[in-house]
């Protein structure tokens, strides 16, 4: 069971986005866990609690959480996309680089060839 877990946080780890909602699902089901051990242990235990309390508590505390997720995927995305933007100029400068060093090695020869014929 264990290997089977680990095995499908694997797969959904791989993508950022499926990493992302892993997490938002794991702190629902952490703030639902939590939600219920409160509410049986005040039933179990009775002293005097607003129940509109702890329940406006839960729903804060999934707002933040999904809110939370929401903006750092907007965060996720937009640092893949800079990421990609800074790959392909760093390739383009590189070629650009390739290009110049290639030309000044035509114009060395020119010159060689130049000096030469004199």
């Amino acid at each position: 069971m264990f290997k089977w877990f680990f095995k499908q946080v694997r797969e959904i780890s791989k993508d950022p986005r499926g990493f992302i909602k892993f997490g938002q699902i794991t702190f629902i089901l952490l703030s639902w866990s939590v939600f219920m051990v409160i509410l049986i242990y005040f039933i179990f235990v009775p002293e005097e609690v607003n129940a509109i309390n702890i329940s406006l508590t839960v729903v804060v505390g999934f707002l933040g959480t999904i809110l939370g997720l929401f903006f750092s995927e907007k965060a996720l995305e937009r640092l893949n996309e800079r990421l990609y933007g800074k790959d392909e100029q760093l390739k383009e400068n590189k070629n650009n680089y390739i290009n110049f060093l290639k030309e000044l090695d035509r114009i060395e020869k020119n010159v060689d060839n130049i000096k030469s014929k004199k």
